[in-house]
């Protein structure tokens, strides 16, 4: 008489161990930044590692980092997991990390004019 409520309670246990060790890593964060605002941050963290190359100081990365999150409202963490999940199709990464640079082209090409005036 126990047998069937046995074979069901394996039955859960198997159901939820299978459930629990699904890859999570595929899902889409909850939080996941928009295309359009990640390609930005891109640009931005180019230029900061630019400015940081030249410096050669880490302190000052951590502040230009945590300035540039906090004018998107992005935690660290949020950008963390927005590029760990859009570097997973790795056509559609490097077409953002194009846009970002070619968004680093076009502030280029405007503070050249700037400049030249």
């Amino acid at each position: 008489m126990k047998l069937p409520y046995v074979r069901l309670f394996l039955l859960n246990i198997l159901l939820f161990g299978l459930i629990s060790c699904e890859d999570k890593s595929d899902r889409k964060p909850e939080n996941l930044i928009e295309p359009v605002t990640f390609v930005k941050l891109l640009a931005e963290f180019q230029i900061m590692n630019t400015a940081i190359n030249v410096e050669q100081d880490s302190a000052m990365a951590k502040t230009m980092r945590d300035s540039v999150l906090k004018y998107y409202d992005i935690e660290l963490e949020q950008f963390y997991s927005s590029e760990k999940y859009y570097a997973k199709d790795g056509k559609e990464y490097q077409r953002m990390l194009n846009m970002a640079m070619d968004l680093l082209s076009e502030e280029q090409a405007i503070h050249i004019d700037k400049n030249k005036n």
